[in-house]
C-alpha cells in the first residue's frame, strides 16, 4: 500500500527494467517486464532481491487499515503482499489465519 510507504508496481520493477536497459516510463505491461527478466537471466534471484528489498516489513499501518480492522468483516481478500491489515486485525483480537492451498 503506497499510503503506508510501499512502492507501486512501476517503482517496484524499476531496477528490473534498468537491468534490462528498458525505460520503465515507456513500458505499460509491467508483468511482462518481470517475465522478460526471468527469461533473460534464467533465474529469479534479481526479482527475489527486489521483492525482498521493497516489500520487507517495517511500514506502519495507515488510518484506513486501522478502520478496516475494526469493522465486522470476517474475510479480507487482498492483492498485495503487505501484512498491515493482518497486523491491525491482530491488535483488535480479530485475526485468524486461513490455510488456503496454493494453485499450481
Amino acid at each position: 500500500m503506497i499510503g503506508a510507504g510501499y512502492v507501486d508496481w512501476k517503482k517496484l520493477l524499476q531496477p528490473i527494467a534498468q537491468d534490462l536497459e528498458l525505460d520503465i516510463d515507456q513500458e505499460h505491461d509491467l508483468i511482462s517486464i518481470a517475465q522478460y527478466h526471468l527469461n533473460e537471466k534464467q533465474n529469479r534471484s534479481g526479482l527475489n532481491r527486489v521483492l525482498i528489498e521493497q516489500l520487507s516489513p517495517g511500514h506502519a499501518p495507515t488510518d484506513n487499515q486501522r478502520i478496516l480492522a475494526r469493522l465486522p468483516i470476517k474475510t479480507y481478500w487482498a492483492t498485495n503482499y503487505d501484512k498491515l491489515i493482518e497486523d491491525c486485525s491482530r491488535l483488535q483480537g480479530r485475526f485468524r489465519m486461513l490455510n488456503i492451498p496454493s494453485i499450481t
